[in-house]
């Protein structure tokens, strides 16, 4: 099995896992690769767009991709990324590989001179909230909820992490 489509077998588990919001789009990744503009955000072009893969220590068993990311560089702005989808699988969670591999994004993006990463989280999402808020995603940027904001109601908070 290529890395595309364990990237794309760890989609349809995330379609499971996120299942309790139906009106969020888990766009999979074999959509950024083709020639269809459709995948991505308005005013996000493919160069911007990016896909990181999570290997675990177990990668020589064949059991080690652990899930994967996708970002989008100068985005909402110049010295901005933005945080689209982040998923584990079951067996990679609560192992530190998450937080190692944001870390490790996060000091990238800094050398590079992002000022800025913003990434939205369900609101229904507990556990996502709590692993981007422990790692320093503290400033509300913008929420977004069903009209009525009613119990069983949908929606989605962007958090934003300095980088200077």
């Amino acid at each position: 099995m290529n890395e595309l489509d364990k990237m794309n077998q760890a989609h349809k588990e995330a379609q499971t896992y996120f299942s309790f919001d139906l009106k969020r789009s888990i766009t999979p990744p074999i959509a950024y690769l083709s020639e269809s503009k459709d995948a991505l955000p308005v005013g996000v072009s493919k160069d911007n767009m990016e896909i990181l893969a999570c290997y675990t220590p177990h990668s020589f068993m064949g059991t080690g991709f652990g899930g994967y990311l996708t970002f989008y560089r100068s985005y909402p702005g110049p010295k901005s990324v933005y945080i689209d989808f982040f998923y584990l699988r079951e067996f990679a969670r609560d192992n530190g590989y998450g937080t190692t591999m944001i870390n490790g994004l996060l000091e990238q993006l800094r050398q590079e001179g992002f000022s800025q990463v913003i990434v939205a989280v369900s609101l229904k999402n507990w556990r996502g909230l709590n692993f981007w808020m422990k790692l320093g995603f503290q400033n509300i940027m913008k929420i977004e909820y069903d009209k009525d904001c009613e119990e069983g109601g949908l929606g989605t908070i962007e958090l934003q992490m300095a980088l200077v």
